[in-house]
């Protein structure tokens, strides 16, 4: 593995919990859309900030039929809380590829490039806005990226 692609390692995982999330508030829409079952936005916001856990919102929605051919809430809820269960696994996952990341960054040396791979790959950032932020041109900050990521020294799990 590349020093690239190990510091990319966090940017994959935010995306994979963003996509799950995703896939939860469609099951959600697609669970309620029929009969106004939903409990409104703040219930979004309680899902996105954490605060949901454990509440069942499915209850009052007409769902497709189950495997056993009648609409069975209780499988939709338990299909629902696995959703759940795999985007807390991803964000502690995410949580712990940022620790090795942080780490890994903080083992350089020069200030500028941890700088740098922070805003990068721990900010999310993109080039243009690196380079403002640091006063470079962008092409200075990706050929100081170059120079940064041959510091980088990838630790053996």
């Amino acid at each position: 593995m590349t020093a690239k692609e190990y510091l990319q390692r966090y940017g994959d995982a935010i995306h994979d919990e963003r996509r799950i999330l995703s896939e939860i508030e469609e099951l959600r829409e697609r669970a309620t859309s029929i009969r106004g079952g939903w409990h409104g936005e703040s219930y979004m916001q309680e899902i996105k900030s954490g605060e949901a856990k454990g509440k069942k919102v499915y209850s009052t929605a007409i769902v497709p039929r189950g495997h056993n051919g009648n609409n069975s809430m209780a499988e939709v809820d338990s299909y629902i809380d696995k959703e759940f269960d795999r985007l807390r696994k991803a964000k502690a996952n995410s949580m712990m590829i940022r620790f090795e990341v942080v780490t890994t960054i903080d083992l350089v040396e020069d200030a500028r490039y941890r700088e740098l791979l922070s805003h990068r790959y721990i900010g999310l950032h993109t080039w243009e806005w690196i380079a403002e932020t640091m006063g470079y041109e962008r092409r200075h900050i990706i050929r100081l990226h170059g120079e940064a990521l041959q510091k980088i020294q990838i630790r053996e799990r």
